[in-house]
């Protein structure tokens, strides 16, 4: 399946349909509300999965028709109790509430392989009702019990799983059979039917809704048991981290010893079409600023495909430099404006001041070479003349010249995709310094990985760009044709 018709037939909101307020561009459920107060937002795996533990092992080791059936006769057990129980919900922190007489009579029907089922909860030392289970299940846990709680926890994480779905139901008919809460008739009948009652792909999203809203409800008057932390902690500190490696698929791989030697041709090429179109030795804002950003581009792309960065940290920066570089080539050229190629000009050379002005009286030895900063800065005038431009050159951020300029595409192709590994932003760290740890148990939390070099190459879409300036080169100082070419495509 493409990502095209993958992506298309998820519940997704599109960008078009979210509104903007204040800077903040808002999610659909943010500004919900309940009688005037803001929901009261839980976590089913965090939360409220450990404290279905019993049931997740039930669905996950007898089967849906099996496990079902195995709630069926709880729920009735738990209908015939109902006067002595009050406000109940067959979950651990619950269930340990109850005498073990009463305990026992909602699960006497369990076959001898349920129980047996059920075993890895006596491995945890947390679990509120662990007493009542101790007396109630045969047998003892081993070491290899952590694996089918592992399972357990892997196929019910998501909480739209079919196994999430069925814990879930399990947790909304407590509430049915103890008369606590009340739904309309027909949807009430496709409930307490499930799953043989009604179209699914409607009763099961309605079950999942329906037993959010009652556990938000609940969540107002109290907190989520202490022990669910216990358990999480307990989980991490008795079962190893598992880091997850992903491979990535389909990637576009290029020759990149084929892009270095096409560079180099092109960048002399460049050069000698810069003499040729020479018209001045005077000050060319237009055409030093035309030729220096388009040989900028190759530079970048010259590096990206000589030192292998294509696939790392590095290499989306240095695309994210290309999409900055072509985009203020393309809003200049757009404008090919005397005053505002010098703009540019003057406000390179007034950063230049800055730099210099800030480092010139420190004695640490750093990358900047302070006497080539003193002489960019006085390389067009003397800098006691030249003004220091805070803020963008143009008075414009990228996005503005972006849509001025029409690369408005390329913009939102690449920027907001790019930005964070210039800026060190969690999305960009997240992707390419920590993993997933494979390890259920641990909540597929986040873990360290060695420095990646197996990002999806930037060096096409480089490529594409630096073509794209050379383009814009073209329209200004006909006529240039050569170019990347996409045999190098492997």
């Amino acid at each position: 399946m493409n990502r095209e018709n993958r992506f298309a037939k998820l519940n997704i909101s599109r960008l078009k349909q979210l509104k903007l307020s204040k800077g903040v561009i808002q999610a659909p459920f943010s500004s919900l509300k309940h009688y005037g107060e803001r929901f009261v937002f839980t976590s089913w795996s965090d939360e409220h999965l450990p404290d279905t533990l019993w049931a997740a092992l039930i669905i996950t080791e007898l089967g849906r028709e099996r496990g079902l059936a195995t709630f069926r006769h709880a729920l009735n057990k738990l209908h015939e109790l109902r006067n002595e129980i009050g406000d109940f919900c067959l979950t651990h922190t619950d269930l340990s509430k109850l005498d073990y007489v009463v305990f026992s009579a909602i699960f006497q029907n369990l076959s001898e392989d349920t129980k047996s089922s059920l075993v890895p909860l006596l491995l945890l030392d947390c679990l509120p009702d662990k007493e009542h289970w101790r007396l109630f299940l045969n047998g003892a846990p081993n070491d290899t019990d952590w694996s089918r709680l592992a399972f357990a926890i892997a196929k019910c994480f998501d909480h739209q799983s079919d196994e999430a779905t069925d814990c879930r139901w399990l947790r909304l008919m407590s509430l049915f059979v103890l008369e606590r809460i009340h739904v309309p008739g027909e949807m009430a009948e496709e409930i307490v039917h499930y799953p043989n009652r009604g179209d699914l792909r409607a009763v099961r999203p309605t079950i999942r809704a329906t037993e959010a809203a009652f556990r938000m409800a609940r969540a107002k008057v109290s907190d989520t048991p202490s022990w669910i932390d216990s358990f999480w902690s307990e989980c991490m500190e008795k079962t190893a981290c598992l880091p997850q490696f992903w491979k990535v698929e389909n990637d576009i791989n290029i020759d990149a010893n084929v892009v270095v030697e096409e560079i180099i041709k092109i960048y002399d090429e460049l050069i000698d079409h810069f003499f040729k179109t020479m018209s001045t030795t005077a000050v060319d804002a237009k055409h030093d600023g035309a030729f220096g950003l388009v040989l900028f581009s190759l530079q970048v792309c010259l590096f990206a495909a000589k030192g292998n960065y294509d696939r790392t940290i590095v290499g989306r920066m240095l695309l994210r430099t290309c999409v900055e570089t072509f985009i203020t080539l393309r809003f200049l050229a757009s404008k090919d404006d005397p005053t505002i190629w010098l703009q540019y000009r003057n406000y390179g050379s007034g950063q230049n001041k800055l730099a210099f002005l800030k480092n010139f009286e420190q004695s640490e030895q750093t990358f900047i070479d302070i006497e080539e900063l003193h002489r960019l800065a006085n390389e067009d005038r003397w800098m006691e003349f030249l003004d220091i431009k805070l803020g963008s050159w143009s008075d414009k951020n990228l996005r503005k010249m972006a849509e001025e300029s029409g690369a408005k595409d390329i913009y939102d192709k690449y920027y907001d995709a790019l930005s964070g590994f210039v800026h060190g932003t969690w999305g960009a760290v997240r992707a390419t310094c920590l993993t997933e740890c494979a390890n259920p148990l641990h909540r597929f939390h986040r873990v360290p990985v060695p420095p990646r070099a197996d990002l999806k190459s930037v060096l096409v879409d480089i490529c594409k760009l630096v073509n794209r300036c050379l383009d814009e080169l073209t329209g200004l100082y006909p006529t240039f044709k050569p170019r990347l070419k996409s045999h190098h495509v492997k």
